[in-house]
């Protein structure tokens, strides 16, 4: 009976975290410009209109018949989504809500696989899903959660294949690294972590195995692409330049810096959201210090993937977290997997005790605070809509009376 308690808690965190989003709703995050970008292509491809985002019309060349400026995975996703459950807000965040979920199962099963019992490997889950910035990006619509979870689904094939050498669980390998590198082009490093692992190895016909669906999956979107170059090199181009202009910016002053590389801002960028992210520049170093000191922890592609990953996370430094969930999940396995190690002995396990209910406690009161700040927020939000109402009457009143005044003059 024992074996199946931890299936058990794993069951109820991740049912804990989908009733936890289903509380925030639509009302945490609040609804985001975001929303509308990915919601309307989806859309617009799912009644046969193509994949145009016609709200950013003045900004983007081409951006009213096809959409560019971001991989195409993630919308086709949300189409076939939407024609099962509707476009509307609240059913467009559920499908987050769900690969978030999934993010947590595979999350296990990869901590396992990297040598976690299976009652330790609830501690990483357990903290990702208290983590703040994950829940929020599991409740918006944005393709950041969707990208960590097929990152770890490619991780979990490719660590098997790896032990296995088995060529056709590389070709899966394959199928969703392409998937992941077309979510969004984040999760390009640490997939180019798992390709050069192969070609140091020279088993050149796993990299080929791994190689063949990726390149295919590219070749797919740039026949798609083909149907208006100008437009899918401008929107391209426009994306890039501003995440080198938010990188360039991060680098002009040490404080920005050291924000950036930490990753621990407090605030989300809706100037609102808390976030409860650990400086994880530190305990990165300690990670790879602890590799270093204890060889076999972890392989030397596992420790180059954490290395990427973290890279990808902050590479453009937003104050909105937005690729945190890349690496927060593989971060959290990483650290656990260093302490279980260092204090595995039967009088040590004291401390790894300790040292998870620490970071437990730390996340709670930033957790606790951002439930208890839900109604407030729905209540400032209605507010805030309300007098926008009034304002707009107020304007729409004496435009009216203008507008009569005029048109009595005019009689005259």
């Amino acid at each position: 009976m024992r074996r199946w308690v931890p299936a058990i808690v794993l069951t109820a965190i991740v049912v804990g975290f989908l009733a936890l989003l289903v509380y925030y709703g639509n009302r945490l995050p609040p609804p985001w410009c975001d929303d509308v970008f990915f919601i309307q292509p989806a859309e617009n491809l799912a009644e046969g209109k193509g994949m145009g985002t016609p709200v950013l019309d003045d900004l983007m060349p081409g951006i009213v018949t096809r959409t560019y400026w971001q991989p195409p995975v993630y919308l086709l996703a949300l189409a076939a989504w939407g024609k099962v459950a509707g476009f509307d807000l609240a059913a467009m965040r559920w499908f987050s809500r769900l690969v978030g979920a999934l993010g947590l199962v595979l999350l296990f099963l990869l901590a396992r696989q990297w040598g976690l019992p299976a009652t330790v490997s609830l501690l990483p889950v357990l903290w990702v899903s208290l983590d703040l910035v994950y829940q929020y990006r599991s409740n918006t619509v944005r393709m950041d959660v969707l990208t960590a979870t097929l990152v770890m689904a490619t991780l979990l094939v490719f660590g098997k294949a790896f032990r296995k050498g088995d060529t056709k669980l590389c070709a899966l390998t394959g199928i969703l690294a392409a998937l992941a590198s077309l979510c969004h082009f984040v999760s390009l490093p640490i997939l180019t972590v798992l390709l050069g692992t192969l070609f140091v190895r020279r088993d050149f016909k796993a990299l080929s195995a791994f190689l063949t669906p990726m390149l295919l999956g590219w070749s797919l979107w740039l026949v798609y692409a083909a149907q208006d170059w100008h437009a899918f090199v401008t929107q391209l181009r426009y994306q890039f330049a501003l995440r080198a202009e938010i990188s360039a910016n991060a680098l002009r002053s040490l404080p920005s810096l050291l924000e950036w590389l930490m990753m621990t801002r407090w605030m989300d960028f809706w100037g609102i959201l808390l976030s409860n992210e650990p400086p994880w520049i530190m305990l990165m170093g300690m990670v790879l210090m602890g590799a270093a000191a204890r060889k076999g922890i972890l392989a030397g592609w596992q420790v180059a993937v954490l290395v990427a990953a973290y890279l990808a996370a902050v590479i453009a430094p937003t104050s909105g977290l937005n690729y945190s969930p890349l690496f927060v999940p593989l971060g959290y396995l990483a650290v656990t997997l260093i302490f279980f190690t260092s204090f595995q002995r039967h009088g040590q396990q004291i401390i790894l005790l300790a040292l998870a209910a620490l970071w437990t406690g730390c996340q709670l009161p930033r957790f606790y605070e951002t439930v208890a700040f839900v109604p407030q927020l729905e209540a400032d939000t209605y507010r805030f809509f309300r007098g926008l109402v009034g304002v707009f009457r107020i304007r729409w009143d004496k435009m009216r009376a203008m507008a009569e005044l005029g048109e009595k003059q005019w009689r005259k």
